[in-house]
């Protein structure tokens, strides 16, 4: 998995490779801060899918940096 919008994904071989839009948003994952945490760690939640599950015919990608 990758960190959504983050700029090193593009330096990333496999990243590169995926040139369909819905494959990239299937291995990113959007990062957040956990909360009171003392040296600034995140958590990311993640589902794995076998196979395209997204509507393509309405699938609109999340800008960069997510949210």
């Amino acid at each position: 998995m990758l960190i959504h919008g983050h700029p090193g994904n593009l330096r990333d071989g496999v990243f590169r490779e995926l040139r369909d839009p819905i494959d990239r948003e299937l291995v990113s994952v959007d990062f957040k801060p956990i909360k009171d945490s003392k040296v600034g760690e995140l958590s990311a939640r993640l589902d794995i899918v076998l196979g395209r599950t997204p509507d393509e015919s309405t699938f609109e990608p999340r800008p960069a940096g997510g949210r």
